[in-house]
């Protein structure tokens, strides 16, 4: 299976620091317009369907795989990192694209991802 073929039947998990990445980012759009916040949310949540259905489609980050976090996919101007499991894909992070992701994940605590 090529890794743009669909995979059915993973489970989609968003974790902790997702969630509260995306309520981060929603609010600092809302700020000046709640439609385009959400709908930057639905891009995002769409983005986390079709990485639940084609997890390997998105762009390997070997600097974070000794965090668990091989994967990244860009959404507009953020960077959604997720991992890939046997049944399961992970969202971890959220972040703007000007971000230092790997900066990021260093100042993270090494279980934040799985609260």
């Amino acid at each position: 299976m090529t890794s743009e073929e669909k995979e059915p039947g993973r489970e989609l998990i968003i974790a902790p620091t997702a969630r509260r990445d995306l309520l981060a980012i929603w609010d600092h759009i809302a700020a000046d317009n709640p439609e385009a916040a959400d709908g930057m949310s639905d891009k995002l949540f769409d983005a986390f369907q079709q990485r639940q259905l084609f997890p390997g489609s998105g762009r390997p980050r070997p600097e974070l795989a000794g965090r668990s976090h091989p994967a990244v996919l860009h959404v507009g101007e953020y960077q959604i990192a997720y991992r890939v499991s046997e049944n399961a894909v992970e969202i971890a992070a959220v972040l703007h694209g000007r971000r230092d992701i790997p900066a990021v994940f260093r100042e993270r605590e090494p279980g934040d991802a799985e609260e």
